[in-house]
């Protein structure tokens, strides 16, 4: 196995060390990213496929905050993945512009599995080299707007266990029925989506995160300015077309919701922890019927209710974090790469 990066960055407004910080700021935006031209590559299938039209438009939201002593950027992509070298770019024009340091900046996409794809190599696909050209300059003016908003605000957070809406989608099977593998080889002994019923799974392989969590900002006068919710669950699609999926449906949903007739709101669905953790509970002995809509409706209900039970408050010390741990990775050995290049020859 070999080792390789991941950066994961954390947003702080509780824990922060206090120095001389001054009011609390807030600007929040929505940008645009639909693709222009179609046909585009869409990603987040184990093969490339393409699509012709668009169902509803991404965006990339965007929430700036300031406390006088810290500046960041939150930026949330309808997109499955985004590459690091795309989101270096993007960082780097958008600190040019505003003076938000590059390690204040966090882009993350929804990874909802509808949207063009801007990366390589993302399961069997390539990036569409039209849409990875249009999408970095977009996501700096998200940027650069959400920081020309910034106005005087306050600020409050809080969760709701949403455990009935996500649970692990991978399951072990039981020693001496393993699956077999894409080469031939009977060795998986555990697999995403085992079906109902399936006498031979026999558990999840690892918990899943119940808790949807959220971070509200609001005017000083009480008007929502944005609301950042975070949750781990993989996805919700399945329609043909460009789509922003469940995230971007809860995101405009919430903006319903808490500040109907105001465009000027940003809800944003970011994504947690999913790993393998999904709205389809294999526990269960039949599939739930919910449809997209169903689901994120639940979702954008508990928000609200328990949002309308907090107190915002202007003393919000901002702090940002980023850690990098190793992870180790399965590589082919010589065997498997003897196989990969007689394959390849035959092509």
């Amino acid at each position: 196995m070999k080792p390789f990066p991941f950066v994961a960055a954390l947003l702080l407004v509780t824990f922060a060390p206090a120095k001389t910080h001054g009011e609390l700021r807030a600007g929040a935006v929505k940008v645009d990213v639909t693709p222009l031209v179609l046909p585009v590559i869409r990603n987040g299938g184990f093969i490339e496929a393409s699509d012709n039209k668009v169902v509803d438009p991404l965006h990339a939201r965007c929430l700036v905050l300031d406390d006088r002593v810290t500046r960041l950027a939150i930026v949330v992509v309808d997109s499955c993945m985004l590459p690091r070298e795309l989101c270096d770019e993007a960082k780097r024009l958008a600190s040019d512009k505003t003076g938000i340091p590059l390690d204040r900046i966090l882009i993350s996409a929804t990874h909802c599995h509808s949207a063009p794809s801007s990366m390589n190599y993302c399961l069997g696909s390539r990036g569409d080299p039209r849409y990875r050209a249009f999408l970095p300059g977009k996501l700096v003016e998200a940027i650069v707007l959400a920081n020309a908003k910034l106005q005087p605000a306050k600020a409050a957070w809080g969760r709701v266990d949403a455990a009935e809406f996500t649970a692990c989608r991978r399951w072990s099977f039981l020693k001496g029925n393993e699956l077999v593998d894409p080469f031939g080889n009977k060795t998986v002994r555990a697999n995403m989506h085992p079906g109902h019923g399936n006498e031979n799974a026999v558990g999840p392989t690892g918990p899943a995160d119940p808790w949807l969590t959220f971070l509200s900002v609001q005017s000083l006068d009480g008007r929502p300015l944005s609301v950042l919710a975070n949750f781990s669950m993989h996805y919700f699609s399945g329609h043909p077309g460009v789509s922003a999926d469940y995230a971007g449906l809860f995101s405009e949903s919430l903006a319903k919701r808490l500040a109907p007739g105001d465009e000027s709101f940003v809800g944003i669905m970011s994504q947690g922890t999913s790993g393998d953790s999904w709205w389809g509970d294999y526990s269960r002995d039949k599939r739930r019927t919910w449809s997209m809509q169903d689901y994120t409706g639940q979702l954008v209900d508990m928000v609200a209710k328990r949002l309308a039970k907090l107190e915002h408050s202007e003393e919000v010390p901002l702090g940002m974090a980023e850690s990098r741990p190793e992870f180790f990775r399965r590589t082919p050995d010589a065997a498997r790469l003897k196989w990969a290049h007689e394959m390849l020859e035959k092509m």
